[in-house]
């Protein structure tokens, strides 16, 4: 993926593309703290859009994959409660949710 210049905001075409990436890592099974940039660069353009599933769907995904950080033990109570109360990540489930804001976003004009 290239890097922007500063300033610059992903087209829709960009963010579908890198949600599709995320979907594509965590179905192989990836499960780190790399996938944190790419989540949070896509929701930059969920915001703009106020597409508040697609934000959901993007903070429970990171707040979960977030158990995998190896300083999680030294997290704030209330953020593993936060993710202890949310439903298991499915990779099947979610990516194809993940693969479905691709398109929705992707068919914006």
């Amino acid at each position: 993926m290239s890097k922007l210049p500063h300033g610059a905001s992903l087209t829709n075409e960009d963010t579908a593309n890198m949600l599709e990436n995320i979907a594509e890592r965590i179905a192989n099974g990836e499960r780190s703290f790399d996938l944190q940039l790419p989540i949070t660069t896509s929701q930059e353009t969920l915001i703009k859009m106020r597409h508040i599933e697609g934000l959901k769907l993007l903070n429970r995904i990171s707040l979960l994959l977030n158990v995998h950080d190896k300083k999680g033990k030294y997290r704030y109570e209330i953020i593993q409660k936060t993710i202890e109360s949310l439903p298991p990540l499915d990779p099947d489930l979610d990516c194809n949710k993940l693969r479905e804001l691709a398109n929705e976003i992707r068919s914006v004009k």
